[in-house]
């Protein structure tokens, strides 16, 4: 009877061994090849996808991976979009500033000259330039590259402008005094 019973428990120790063997196999396996594919998303491949041969928690498992390989690559794809998008900006952003500084320099050579046209003429007309130079940027580029005027830059204008005719006045009535001096000394 003792050694039917020995018997019995080798030959249930073998039979649970491979069940082992086999069942461990069937858990480790899978999950091996989930991690080799693991190891290939790190390098950079996003072209794998998990073998869901089971619907266990390791099909679960399999499933899931894809699932995040699918959202990586989405990810990646909206990243290089966005990349591209930020580089298309950026070349429309320097062709402006180009354009921009081109204007300026063109309104900065008009001012210049029209202001060394002025300077050659009497005191008068050289106040004239004093005054109106400051106005005539914002309207110049307001008129050349459509930049907007603020209304307390508009306000400033309607002062500088006030001031230079008020100015102009004030100097042609003495000019026409001192005139009138020199003439009745005369």
């Amino acid at each position: 009877y003792k050694i039917k019973l020995m018997i019995m428990v080798l030959l249930l120790l073998v039979i649970a061994s491979l069940l082992g063997i086999i069942l461990s196999k069937r858990i480790v396996l899978p999950i091996k090849k989930l991690t080799n594919l693991m190891k290939k998303v790190e390098q950079g491949d996003l072209s794998v996808q998990a073998e869901i041969t089971s619907s266990d928690e390791i099909g679960y498992l399999a499933r899931n991976f894809n699932l995040m390989i699918e959202h990586i690559k989405n990810l990646t794809g909206k990243v290089f979009e966005g990349s591209n998008n930020i580089n298309i900006t950026n070349e429309k952003l320097s062709s402006s500033v180009e354009k921009i500084t081109t204007q300026a320099s063109y309104i900065n050579r008009n001012v210049n000259e029209i202001a060394s046209a002025m300077e050659e003429t009497s005191a008068n007309t050289a106040s004239l330039v004093f005054f109106f130079k400051p106005v005539l940027s914002p309207i110049l580029a307001f008129i050349c590259i459509n930049e907007v005027i603020p209304v307390n830059m508009i306000i400033g204008i309607l002062f500088i402008l006030i001031g230079s005719i008020y100015t102009i006045l004030c100097n042609i009535k003495l000019e026409n005094s001192n005139l009138s001096c020199i003439s009745n000394d005369n």
